[in-house]
């Protein structure tokens, strides 16, 4: 069979008719997205055109090598292996980075009278 009958059938014009695709049913893993990464979704897609276009450009310009070491560093920030970077941890991560450099506290946690 050509291609060209098939082409209308690759490309339904509706999300709910891919939703209904046969192949899509049969081979698609039931999978559950969790809240927090669709919601991570739905705020990228909400975002300007040009910021997706820009983040997409950057993430296309690394290396291998780079991705690798950037996934490295997120993996040692997401203490719960959650896939998100939560406020605690990403406090705790640059409370560690302070200590290394040798940072004394800042003057916020020491009070308003140090």
């Amino acid at each position: 069979m050509p291609p060209r009958p098939l082409l209308p059938t690759l490309v339904p014009a509706s999300p709910l008719q891919v939703l209904n695709l046969p192949w899509l049913r049969t081979t698609a893993p039931d999978v559950t997205i969790k809240s927090d990464i669709l919601h991570s979704l739905r705020t990228f897609a909400n975002q300007s055109r040009m910021r997706r276009l820009l983040l997409g450009l950057m993430a296309a310009n690394l290396t291998g090598n780079e991705a690798n070491r950037l996934l490295s560093q997120f993996y040692l920030v997401d203490a719960d292996s959650s896939g998100t970077i939560e406020l605690p941890e990403l406090v705790q991560a640059a409370q560690k980075v302070g200590r290394r450099r040798g940072d004394g506290p800042s003057r916020h946690s020491r009070g308003a009278g140090a």
